[in-house]
C-alpha cells in the first residue's frame, strides 16, 4: 500500500504472480505436447528462460519495466527481485539506475518492429508485464523452487540498461541487439539439445544396471531364507517372552502381597515407634524420680552420719557426766561417813533426849536422810541408759577434774563448841 500503487494494480500483481507460477509449472511439465501458438506468443521469454536454464547454457535477459510502474514500486519490489537473482552462484547482474521504459515488440519467430498501433502496444504491454511478474514470482518461489530454478552453473542474466521516459526506446539497434542476444541464446539451445543424445547412452548404461537389479533379486532370495530363519528364532523368542510375560505377572503378585505386608509391618512400626516414645517418657519421669530418690538417699546419709557423730558426742557427755556422778556418790558416801562419825560423837557426848537445838531424834533423821539419798543416786545411776536422740545440749563437764579426797579426822562444828563455850543450848538457839 505504501509503494504509490493502486489497490486495483495491487490485485494485478497479485493474479500475475498466481497465474505465473502455474504456467510455469505447466511448462516444466509439457514436454511432449508443446502449448498452443496463443500461449507461446505470451510466454515466449519465459519458454526461453527455461529452455536455457534446463540445457545450462548462458541467457541474456532483458528486463521490460511497463510505464505504469511507480518509482517506489521498483524500489521496493524490483530492486530486491535483482538482488536476489543475483545472490545465485554465476549470476551476473547489471542494475538500473532509475526505472526505464522498454519498448519491445516480440512474437516468437525472433521478428519485430517498433510500432505505436494499438495490437504492438498490447503485445508489448503484454511482454513487459509477463516479465514484471517473473521477477515477482520469483521472490514468492521458496527455496528449494528457486534453487531448481536457478540450477544452471554457467547462467548470467544481464539487466541491460535501458533509458527512455516516454514509452519508447534511443535506437532501433537496441532492440536489434536485444534480439540478437535472444538467438544467440537460441542457438546454444540447439547446442545442448544435442546433447540429449547423450540419453541414450543413459538408457542403456540402464539394462545393465537392471541386470544388476536382477543379481541383486536374487541375493534378495537368500535373504528372504535367511529371514525366515530368523522368523522362526524369533517365534521362539516369542515363546519365551511370553513365558517371562507369566513369570513377571507372578512376580508382581508376588510383589503386590509384599507390598501389602510391608504396609502392615510400617503399620505395627509405627505403633511400636509410638510405644516406644511412650516408654520412653516413663523412662524419662522414672529416671527423674531415681535422681530424687537418690538425692534423699545422700541427704539421709548425711543425716545420719550427722546423727552418729551427734550420738558420739552425747556418749562422750554421757560417760563424762557418768564420771561427775560417781565422782558424787563418793562424796556422799565421804559425807555419809562424816556424818555417821559425828552422829557418833554426838551421841557419845550427850545423853539420849537430851540433843542440842531440842532434837532428840537427829540422828535417826539424818541417818534417813542419807540412806534415802545414797538408794536413789545408785538407782538412777544403775537405771540411767544413753539416748540416741537427745535435743537438748548438755552441760559440759568440768575440764580438771578433782582428785579423790582421803578420809580426814573429823573435827568439831563450831556450832557444838559454841554450845560448849556458851554452856546452854538455848542461848544458842
Amino acid at each position: 500500500g505504501g509503494w504509490g500503487a493502486t489497490r486495483d494494480q495491487q490485485k494485478f500483481l497479485r493474479d500475475s504472480i498466481s497465474n505465473l507460477y502455474q504456467m510455469l509449472m505447466q511448462l516444466r511439465s509439457s514436454t511432449d505436447a508443446g502449448p498452443d501458438e496463443s500461449f507461446r506468443r505470451r510466454s515466449s521469454l519465459t519458454s526461453l528462460l527455461f529452455d536455457a536454464l534446463q540445457k545450462d547454457c548462458h541467457l541474456h535477459l532483458c528486463v521490460h519495466l511497463p510505464s505504469s510502474i511507480p518509482a517506489p514500486l521498483y524500489t521496493q519490489t524490483l530492486k530486491p527481485a535483482i538482488r536476489l537473482v543475483s545472490s545465485c552462484q554465476n549470476v551476473r547482474v547489471q542494475p538500473m539506475p532509475r526505472p526505464a521504459i522498454v519498448d519491445l515488440s516480440f512474437n516468437g519467430h525472433g521478428h519485430g518492429r517498433v510500432g505505436n498501433t494499438l495490437e504492438e502496444e498490447n503485445r508489448r504491454r503484454d511482454e513487459m508485464e509477463f516479465m514484471k511478474v517473473t521477477f515477482q514470482a520469483m521472490m514468492k518461489m521458496s527455496n528449494g523452487q528457486r534453487e531448481a530454478l536457478m540450477s544452471c552453473k554457467r547462467c548470467v542474466v544481464d539487466v541491460l540498461k535501458c533509458v527512455g521516459e516516454d514509452g519508447g526506446v534511443t535506437s532501433v539497434e537496441e532492440v536489434g541487439d536485444v534480439r540478437g542476444k535472444v538467438a544467440r541464446a537460441l542457438e546454444r539451445i540447439g547446442e545442448w539439445r544435442k546433447r540429449a543424445m547423450r540419453v541414450e547412452e543413459v538408457s542403456m548404461q540402464s539394462e545393465e544396471l537392471m541386470q544388476r537389479l536382477a543379481a541383486a533379486h536374487g541375493r534378495g532370495d537368500r535373504l528372504e531364507e535367511k529371514n525366515q530363519g530368523l522368523l522362526e528364532v524369533l517365534s521362539a523368542r516369542d515363546t519365551e517372552v511370553s513365558e517371562l510375560k507369566g513369570k513377571v505377572e507372578k512376580y508382581e503378585s508376588l510383589l503386590h502381597e509384599v507390598s501389602q505386608e510391608t504396609s502392615a509391618a510400617r503399620q505395627q512400626i509405627g505403633d511400636l515407634t509410638s510405644q516406644l516414645e511412650e516408654a520412653e517418657g516413663q523412662l524419662t519421669s522414672f529416671q527423674a524420680i531415681t535422681h530424687k530418690l537418690e538425692a534423699a538417699k545422700v541427704r539421709a546419709d548425711e543425716q545420719k552420719a550427722a546423727d552418729r557423730h551427734l550420738l558420739a558426742q552425747r556418749e562422750k557427755q554421757l560417760k563424762a557426766l557418768e564420771g561427775d556422778l560417781n565422782r558424787a556418790l563418793e562424796e556422799l558416801e565421804e559425807s555419809r561417813t562424816a556424818a555417821a562419825f559425828w552422829e557418833m560423837q554426838l551421841v557419845s557426848q550427850y545423853p539420849p533426849n537430851t540433843l542440842p537445838y531440842g532434837a532428840p531424834s537427829l540422828a535417826s533423821h539424818h541417818r534417813h536422810t542419807t540412806s534415802s539419798s545414797g538408794t536413789s543416786l545408785r538407782a538412777a545411776r544403775n537405771t540411767k541408759k544413753p539416748s540416741t536422740q537427745l535435743q537438748a545440749k548438755a552441760p559440759q563437764p568440768s575440764s580438771t577434774k578433782k582428785p579423790p579426797r582421803q578420809p580426814q579426822p573429823p573435827q568439831q562444828p563450831p556450832a557444838f563448841s559454841a554450845f560448849r563455850d556458851h554452856g546452854t543450848p538455848s542461848s544458842n538457839a
